[in-house]
């Protein structure tokens, strides 16, 4: 009996507070429609900008966590995620927990780490993945992913994809494909993000910024083959297949 092929759809780089509404609801919408088995949250669902290298003396560093946790919280519960990369905005708290020298900061950045982790198992997420290079790898048959780490997707498809497979990670924020040079092929895609671009003032001035696009990538594996699509905003609307039709050859066409 041939089993079905097995849907998917990853996602990243909401940053918490910082999420665009219109992406959020087609992604949303999407699942609807699609129906993914697998749900994997690529990371930086927490903003966390307060807790950023530099920021104690400006304006960033002055900001509640509130709204923020909250809006990561939110989106746990709406993607309902059956993975969940951390990303490096969320091991700021990890950083925070192990480093600060304050007792006080690390307990908090520990608690908050605790409830974060608590609501992704609550919201139905199976495994936490942490940022980590070599543990924040994620392997489901022929497809793997992670946050992300550094802009180079060529370089993290040949570290990370399996022969012949798919790599998908977050972090670019670019939404771009590139077909890795590797015996037997395979691809890495980098999602776009979810987040309100044109506030994302910290990355205003670096030039990959102006590269970066809202959306996420949805695709089906079955045993070693696969397909993955990158779905976004085009101009003010959004463009995506949702129906699968899987069309065997008949007996006799191949040799």
């Amino acid at each position: 009996m041939t089993t079905k092929p097995t849907k998917f759809v990853f996602a990243a780089d909401s940053h918490g507070d910082m999420a665009d509404p219109e992406s959020l609801a087609a992604l949303y919408a999407y699942c609807k429609d699609f129906k993914p088995d697998i749900r994997i949250a690529g990371g930086d669902h927490f903003d966390l900008r307060s807790l950023r290298k530099g920021a104690t003396s400006d304006t960033e560093g002055a900001e509640s966590l509130k709204e923020d946790v909250e809006a990561g919280v939110d989106f746990l519960r709406r993607f309902r995620p059956t993975y969940f990369h951390k990303g490096n905005h969320e091991y700021r708290l990890t950083a925070m927990a192990r480093q600060h020298p304050s007792a006080v900061v690390r307990d908090y950045c520990s608690d908050l780490e605790a409830r974060i982790d608590r609501e992704a198992r609550k919201a139905g997420v199976k495994q936490i993945l942490p940022y980590h290079a070599k543990r924040g790898l994620l392997r489901i048959g022929p497809i793997s992913s992670h946050h992300g780490i550094g802009s180079n997707l060529t370089k993290l498809g040949m570290h990370y994809a399996t022969e012949g497979g798919l790599f998908m990670c977050g972090h670019g924020h670019s939404g771009h494909q590139v077909n890795l040079p590797k015996h037997n092929g395979g691809a890495a895609y980098m999602s776009p993000c979810l987040c309100r671009i044109d506030d994302m003032d910290y990355a205003a001035n670096y030039l990959g910024t102006a590269r970066w696009n809202n959306g996420f990538i949805a695709g089906w594996f079955q045993g070693s083959d696969w397909k993955a699509w990158i779905i976004h905003r085009i101009g003010d609307r959004w463009l995506w297949q949702s129906d699968l039709t899987v069309w065997t050859p008949p007996k006799g066409l191949r040799k």
